[in-house]
């Protein structure tokens, strides 16, 4: 902030001397929004955040029966996967879903390897939806590795920080 104020003093003083107000006071705000930009701290050049280029694998039907449960093919409910899945039920329209969104990638990065982390838009796979008996959104489905039915924990609502990683894990151990 020091930067700003040294820019709008300097700038105020030429103005009150040379009386020209409005096009100063233009050059004033310009001249700020300059500083303001000069003073923010900024990452190296050619430098990225590892989290930012992450991405949760979006999760269809076809990908579900595929990998995780064929619930189509009817019969008790016996889980595919090898290790803890996470599924996070959403819609673009949803505002607690865009919240919840940016967390639930974090943890995917943190995860990786150790935990599958997906998402699943309920407007494009209202069967799945279904399936897990989704009324709200978002909504977290915990699927550990080789869950029966009733091993499969579902969560209502935007999950703390801390909520979500106990129930990892717990479900992890």
């Amino acid at each position: 902030m020091e930067c700003l104020f040294f820019w709008g003093n300097s700038i105020i003083f030429y103005i009150k001397e040379r009386k020209l107000k409005k096009l100063f006071l233009s050059l004033l705000i310009v001249a700020m929004m300059f500083s303001f930009v000069g003073c923010k701290k900024s990452a190296k050049k050619g430098e990225k955040d590892a989290k930012s280029d992450f991405e949760v694998t979006h999760l269809d039907d076809a990908m579900f029966k595929q990998e995780i449960f064929d619930y189509s093919a009817g019969g008790e409910f016996l889980s595919k996967n090898e290790s803890l899945v996470v599924i996070d039920f959403y819609a673009d329209w949803c505002g607690p879903c865009r919240v919840y969104s940016p967390m639930f990638t974090d943890f995917a990065s943190k995860y990786v390897g150790d935990t599958v982390f997906y998402k699943a838009n309920v407007d494009k796979n209202s069967a799945l939806a279904d399936f897990f008996g989704v009324n709200s959104i978002p909504t977290t489905v915990f699927i550990p590795a080789k869950a029966k039915a009733d091993e499969v924990y579902k969560e209502v609502g935007v999950l703390s920080a801390e909520n979500l990683n106990n129930k990892i894990n717990s479900l992890t151990k």
